[in-house]
């Protein structure tokens, strides 16, 4: 029954990326505590689990209350696997409250699930029809659609230039004032025929994808939650555990880089001061030196991890 189940709730979820690369970087004993900081529907958590040994525990945390549910039934009832609900810029206090403030390795797999986008009422789509929510916890926060029409031109050109990286940003933003003015903009259909009218039909579908991107970033304040995760993580490895990092666009990589870089590095003093004045020392040791990614094989069976980055560092000892 559970492994009907979990064929159940994976055919709802996007197979992992990068699932044995994540065994390469992130394992180290077998028998250790790790966790699994974004379960979705425990793809790579199941994958762990066929990996880690009889004493082994691993927790995993996610927001959705729906990833929960569905990793509960992938995973099945095994006595090694935890689930917390919780969003992972909380990781320190969400690993105390189930007694752990040590980990052998914590992985992070930064991308939307598939359930989340084919699930129309979502709003993480611009292919689907449904309520412009876009909310990974659907009880907290403020909605997209009500984003949209509680933000000035200026706020709105903000998001879409820093967190979609999108050109068009300011004529974007005007049109979509514009016309909110006669209808309120409420679901993905809305937004999607306000892009349609002023953007360029050859640039159209990547700018839909920028804009979708942006206002789900910031609807749930992604970038700043990993930024909150990064140290907090790194802190809670032992020494010899690992962080491993799964980013889908330039804004979380560039993140992640800088984080781990840093930890990486001696002297962190500005490049122009002759003599180091900071002491500090590394914390870490980089295992990618640079990103991570599929292989044409696994792109070919999985478009998903196309875009998929991987960055992993160890935890030293600091003598």
């Amino acid at each position: 029954m559970a492994a009907q189940q979990g064929k159940t709730a994976a055919g709802k979820y996007h197979e992992p990326v990068l699932k044995r690369e994540v065994i390469r970087f992130l394992l180290g004993d077998t028998n250790g505590i790790y966790v699994d900081a974004t379960l979705g529907g425990a793809g790579h958590a199941n994958y762990l689990l066929q990996h880690l040994d009889t004493h082994a525990r691993l927790i995993g945390i996610d927001v959705d209350a729906d990833a929960l549910a569905f990793a509960a039934q992938r995973v099945g009832h095994d006595s090694r696997f935890q689930p917390v609900r919780g969003n992972f810029s909380q990781i320190a206090d969400l690993l105390a409250t189930v007694g752990v403030d040590a980990c052998d390795g914590i992985l992070a797999d930064l991308g939307v699930s598939s359930h989340q986008i084919d699930t129309a009422g979502r709003g993480f789509s611009f292919m689907r029809n449904g309520p412009l929510d876009m909310r990974m916890d659907a009880e907290l926060g403020l909605s997209a659609a009500e984003l949209i029409e509680q933000s000035d031109e200026k706020e709105l050109a903000a998001i879409f230039r820093e967190y979609g990286e999108e050109r068009h940003a300011r004529r974007i933003a005007r049109a979509v004032v514009d016309a909110r003015r006669d209808a309120a903009i409420t679901t993905t259909q809305d937004l999607v025929q306000v892009l349609e009218r002023v953007v360029p039909e050859r640039f159209r579908i990547k700018t839909l994808a920028r804009v979708f991107q942006a206002l789900r970033i910031s609807v749930n304040k992604e970038l700043d939650a990993l930024r909150s995760f990064l140290p907090q993580a790194f802190a809670l490895l032992k020494a010899g555990g690992r962080l491993a990092v799964i980013s889908y666009h330039s804004l979380e990589d560039r993140i992640v880089k800088r984080f781990m870089v840093k930890k990486a590095k001696d002297c962190i003093c500005p490049p122009e001061m002759p003599v180091c004045q900071c002491g500090h020392r590394a914390e870490g040791k980089l295992l990618t030196r640079k990103t991570i990614v599929a292989s044409e094989e696994e792109i070919h069976s999985n478009p998903r991890a196309r875009s998929a980055k991987l960055r992993a560092i160890e935890k030293i000892a600091i003598q």
